[in-house]
């Protein structure tokens, strides 16, 4: 228990360090002010109001519910934040992270809450995230999309837990007839669904097929998973219906911000090609395994583990599949799938252990044969590439959060003049700009992604961030002496 502590200390004061050297990023600046009628990339327009209380932040997000998304959750939880404090964020958002860890640990351990397990399986898990987490570093730090994907992803898995727990622990009724706990569960699946578009309507459809089994085996109804169900369509109703989703894309379709027809296609694929190149070692380990395994003779344990592993490698696949069909597939919308998908290898890894009789079966086959030195290599392979990657993202982390000191003091001192002149800063470290492509590739794509200024000062961004910061006027650029 004491090394469990141990490791997962180390890898909270990880996160909240990473964390500590991001800065606030683009859609930071936009989202501390009151939403206002337009669109992300439009200019804030006097008089804009800083967030200072919950009401303005309930205010704001009915606007954006209806003029840019419908995701309230992820951005209820970034405006609190930002309204709050970086520092606080800094330390909820590295809990956050290690709570990720752990709800994935949990799901492996067919559902068993404990903080009673192997270290090296945390470390393992930890491990295959960060190394098929190639261009998601920013979801670990950047204020506004870790409450768009880290935050929303544990509240699926909270979730997806209370299911994974009756189908191995139950069996029968669960809180039967409390209506107060039947109201909260509810409650709670409207949050699972009000999330992410590209994920909880396969998980609506997973969890609808399993109530459906269970049904069919038992001839009774378990109302409370019944309920929790429901909860998440309705939740996922209100966010794909929201009529901001349609305002935004005529906005940027309009805007050339996205692409139509055949070249949105083509983007999208090269996109998804990508993710699914990066992953292809983790994807190719699960669906082997769970090829060999499910024809051995396997415990009835093992078996429904193997069920449990097969229904989270469909949700890694299909929620970016999915993507193809978007206006706007970005890398970070595959996040959930990576976790899903490094839940289906850990769950494939437990069996592996667990069934003796499975693994001399696959031992036996690979004892003495190439494949049995790849996977020893790999594994080798995987070590250093942590080792290094870690060290690289740590030392630039530093650099950047030097470099974001230096451009606060300037501000500071901007601001104690109270000129008009325009004031010109550098955000990036001189390295990271210099040799963006190698920094990005030593650090394993985890690289600070410090970018929001333009050279242009009337630039929407540059604005949003001059009032921010209530100044004159900003840009990027090499510094100038101030006066």
């Amino acid at each position: 228990m004491r090394k469990n502590t141990v490791v997962l200390v180390t890898l909270f004061c990880l996160m909240w360090y990473f964390n500590f050297c991001t800065p606030l990023i683009c859609d930071d600046y936009v989202y501390s002010f009151v939403w206002q009628d337009n669109s992300m990339g439009a200019v804030l327009t006097e008089p804009v109001k800083r967030i200072n209380g919950f009401t303005d932040i309930i205010y704001s997000q009915w606007k954006h519910y209806f003029s840019w998304g419908g995701r309230l959750v992820a951005h209820f939880f970034a405006q609190l934040f930002l309204w709050l404090g970086k520092d606080l964020f800094n330390f909820l958002n590295a809990g956050c992270f290690l709570l990720l860890l752990l709800e994935m640990q949990w799901i492996v351990n067919a559902g068993k809450i404990s903080f009673n397990f192997p270290s090296n399986d945390i470390l393992w898990l930890f491990g295959a995230v960060w190394i098929f987490g190639i261009y998601l570093g920013i979801v670990f730090s950047w204020l506004t999309l870790s409450c768009n994907y880290l935050w929303t992803t544990v509240i699926l898995l909270a979730f997806l837990l209370v299911y994974e727990r009756h189908y191995f622990y139950t069996g029968g009724k669960l809180l039967e007839n409390n209506y107060f706990y039947f109201t909260l569960f509810f409650i709670f699946g409207v949050f699972a669904g009000w999330t992410n578009e590209n994920v909880p309507c396969f998980v609506i459809l997973v969890l609808g097929l399993y109530l459906y089994k269970a049904y069919k085996e038992q001839k009774e109804i378990n109302l409370f998973l019944l309920v929790g169900l429901l909860g998440m369509v309705l939740g996922y109703i209100l966010l794909v219906s929201a009529p901001g989703n349609f305002v935004r894309y005529a906005r940027q379709l309009q805007d050339n911000i996205v692409a139509s027809g055949t070249d949105l296609m083509k983007e999208n694929l090269i996109t998804l090609a990508n993710i699914l190149l990066i992953r292809l070692i983790l994807i190719y380990y699960v669906l082997r395994n769970l090829i060999i395994i499910y024809k051995a003779e396997t415990s009835e344990l093992s078996r429904k583990l193997l069920n449990i592993s097969s229904a989270f490698l469909f949700l890694s696949l299909a929620s970016s599949m999915i993507m193809l069909f978007s206006p706007f597939f970005k890398y970070r919308s595959s996040f959930p799938g990576l976790i899903f998908l490094v839940i289906a290898a850990g769950i494939v890894r437990r069996v592996k252990k667990l069934e003796e009789k499975c693994k001399m079966h696959i031992t036996e086959r690979a004892e003495n044969s190439v494949e049995r030195k790849a996977s020893t290599a790999l594994h080798f392979i995987g070590i250093i590439y942590i080792c290094v990657t870690l060290t690289a993202s740590l030392y630039i982390g530093t650099l950047q959060y030097q470099q974001t000191q230096n451009m606060l003091s300037r501000i500071r001192s901007a601001k104690q003049i109270s000129s008009n002149r325009v004031l010109t800063v550098r955000e990036q470290p001189k390295l990271i700009e210099k040799y963006f492509f190698e920094t990005f590739l030593i650090s394993g794509g985890h690289l600070m992604f410090a970018k929001s200024l333009t050279s242009d000062e009337n630039c929407w961004i540059n604005r949003d961030i001059a009032l921010y910061y209530g100044i004159s006027a900003i840009r990027s650029g090499e510094e100038e002496e101030l006066p």
